[in-house]
């Protein structure tokens, strides 16, 4: 592969290549693999191998680098790229441009079954991220002082839920349910959200914990103040950032869950339920509307969030003084 670092503009040439090499290598090798050894097939995987061959011999790594990031972002952007400029299709076939229009936006915003939906998931995801982050981060403090032989199997335990199978997860949280005869609802899939929504909030919060250390809070308690006074006035304000932080990204994951909400809601039509409904019948404008309002809501809370941890986190920084009590 060559070295020498490459112009500016050789991202695009460097990602289509990439990307036509890429198609053909996996499409005529997922034919291969699965038994239809065709020269559709071959020629494909012959021809991508050829390209990819060519790509790495002779685009400088610069380039080359450079069309794998551009590539990074068309795979994860493209979706929503398409979401939101359908969503201003006048046509009622989502698929087919039909011309620009707002139409489907006051449609989307005057369906109550719509709105019922997306207002009961808003419901469930903050009391699951309220939860998950005030669980957390009492676990986060009580294995940041543990001693080092408790500390890793019980932290062990509480991250368990990240490679437990969701599935699993929920059947287990509906045979509790029915163990002891609790009612399916948005409370049941509130707790439900936040058993795993808990491990995901103390990766983040445990990280910040660390990274502030515990030098801090026997500073505090050598100067006097009591625990009380330093969990409020040191350790919190330290954490404030990673809690925004936990908070967004559980609130997203329980708004966003289908599998334990299909276990836990009962009849509660949660929004994730409502397009899975949809979905018998295909997506109509008004559902593709509707997403695309939420994503541009998640987006620009999401910066403001951006905004508020970094200022937070300059603040948090800055000595403070600590009374006693």
């Amino acid at each position: 592969m060559a070295s020498e670092p490459g112009g500016r503009g050789g991202a695009l040439p460097a990602a289509a290549a990439l990307l036509i090499g890429g198609v053909g290598v996996i499409a005529g090798g997922i034919g291969v693999v699965t038994g239809q050894v065709t020269a559709k097939n071959l020629t494909l995987l012959a021809i991508g191998a050829v390209v990819l061959a060519a790509v790495f011999r002779w685009i400088p790594i610069r380039r080359l680098l450079a069309g794998f990031a551009l590539l990074t972002l068309v795979f994860l952007f493209a979706p929503i790229v398409v979401v939101l400029a359908y969503a201003f299709n006048a046509g009622e076939i989502i698929t087919v441009w039909a011309g620009f229009s707002t139409r489907w936006f006051a449609e989307a915003l005057n369906n109550p079954q719509i709105v019922d939906a997306i207002g009961t998931s808003v419901a469930i995801a903050l009391g699951s991220a309220l939860l998950s982050v005030c669980f957390a981060c009492a676990a986060a403090l009580v294995i940041g002082r543990a001693r080092s032989a408790l500390r890793r199997p019980y932290e062990a335990a509480l991250l368990l839920t990240l490679v437990v199978p969701e599935l699993v997860l929920a059947i287990g949280l509906l045979l509790f349910y029915l163990r002891f005869g609790i009612p399916f609802g948005s409370l049941t899939a509130m707790v439900g959200h936040s058993v795993f929504g808990t491990s995901v909030a103390l990766l983040i919060i445990r990280a910040r914990y660390t990274g502030t250390g515990l030098d801090l809070e026997r500073a505090s308690a050598d100067l006097g103040a009591g625990p009380w006074a330093t969990l409020w006035q040191i350790t919190l304000p330290r954490l404030t950032p990673a809690l925004l932080g936990a908070f967004l990204l559980t609130f997203i994951l329980s708004f966003d869950d289908v599998v334990v909400s299909q276990f836990t809601a009962g009849g509660t039509p949660t929004w994730p339920l409502y397009l899975l409904s949809a979905l018998k019948f295909g997506v109509s404008p008004e559902v593709n509307a509707a997403s695309a309002l939420l994503l541009a809501s998640i987006l620009l809370i999401a910066a403001l969030t951006a905004v508020g941890i970094r200022r937070l986190s300059k603040t948090s920084a800055a000595p403070q003084s600590v009374s006693d009590e």
